[in-house]
């Protein structure tokens, strides 16, 4: 193939999506909506691994609505992306 040009990065971070599900309940009040993600950061120049961790959120959603679950999907990633950002910050 073509050879890469630019530049090559220390660290490469990798994100596994392990859920990102609505999990409505008949006997509950709202919707748990779930986020869990991997998050592995490598050394790029030989992919030995620096650090890992697990990252979950959950919020409640009124209904089952997309009107109501996006919010609550929002919510769960704003609780996520700035432990995991600076958690990575901090290991790069």
């Amino acid at each position: 193939g073509a050879a890469e040009t630019g530049p090559i990065p220390d660290t490469a971070l990798l994100l596994r999506i392990d859920a990102f599900q609505a999990e409505p309940r008949p006997d509950a009040a709202g919707v748990p909506v779930r986020i869990a993600l991997a998050a592995t950061l490598v050394r790029d120049a030989d992919q030995s691994l620096r650090a890992a961790r697990d990252f979950t959120a959950t919020a409640t959603a009124p209904s089952d609505t997309p009107a109501t679950l996006i919010p609550a999907f929002q919510q769960a990633l704003a609780s996520i992306l700035p432990t995991l950002a600076d958690w990575a910050a901090d290991r790069a």
